[in-house]
């Protein structure tokens, strides 16, 4: 619909760029409200900078994740002559950047305090808190731009919107389901997180919900991804619920024991 919101010459402000780094403020915001609400229920010690440099280390690691996801499992621009700007605009999925985060966050707790002698704030459970926000407000980009469009319908729950290259048709919005699958997990989990009973409970819960409704969604998209007859999108949702799954019973039988 408006893939280009701005343009000025040869400079061109697309939607996806936009929403993206749109979500990013709003998972910065989130992330310190948070941290302020630890801090003051004396758990942890409120540390600005810390915050600062979490953010302006983990966003450039988990773009990077996102791209080479998209490396891995998008063979098409292979076979065209790629530039440097080629390969950092080849397109972000969500689960790079989500594996991404998970990776980078108890490095980022183990490395912190080690290196600068700080105490530094656990970061594992906030940013359960701040996936879902962003994919919230990062989906809007996507239906703007067009991209992760849905499959032709008759149903009810049936849009007229376009795909990526334009084409206008009545479409599942799965744009819009993702929205909504982002800014629902949010809400429950920002209701929760004060009932958490052990370290990680937050990003568990949220790798649960995400990819049952990641399934269903995905189950509904125009593009897909196969390695021979399986499609990928739908193995990446069923490993991220039976992984999240499988600890949460771990963890609650042991506490059980306990």
């Amino acid at each position: 619909m408006y893939p280009i919101l701005f343009s000025s010459g040869s400079f061109n402000l697309r939607s996806s760029v936009f929403f993206f780094f749109l979500g990013c403020v709003a998972g910065l915001i989130i992330g310190i409200i948070e941290t302020k609400r630890l801090s003051e229920l004396g758990r942890i010690v409120y540390d600005p900078i810390s915050i600062w440099v979490f953010f302006l280390a983990f966003l450039p690691f988990v773009y990077l994740s996102g791209l080479v996801n998209t490396w891995i499992f998008n063979w098409d621009f292979y076979s065209k002559n790629l530039s440097l700007k080629g390969l950092l605009s080849s397109g972000w999925i969500s689960y790079g950047g989500i594996i991404g985060a998970l990776i980078f966050c108890p490095v980022y707790d183990y490395l912190y305090p080690r290196i600068t002698k700080n105490i530094t704030v656990p970061t594992i459970d906030s940013i359960a808190l701040v996936l879902p926000i962003f994919e919230g407000v990062y989906r809007i980009g996507c239906l703007l731009n067009g991209c992760c469009y849905g499959m032709k319908t008759t149903s009810f729950l049936g849009l007229y919107l376009p795909d990526v290259h334009g084409v206008w048709a009545v479409r599942y919005p799965t744009q819009l389901f993702y929205i909504l699958l982002g800014f629902g997990l949010f809400f429950l989990l920002w209701h929760y997180r004060k009932k958490k009973r052990f370290k990680g409970e937050l990003v568990f819960l949220y790798l649960f919900g995400y990819g049952i409704g990641r399934f269903l969604i995905d189950l509904m998209r125009e593009e897909k991804y196969y390695i021979g007859r399986f499609n990928v999108y739908l193995i990446m949702d069923l490993s991220f619920v039976i992984i999240s799954l499988v600890i949460m019973i771990l963890n609650r039988r042991k506490e059980k024991k306990s």
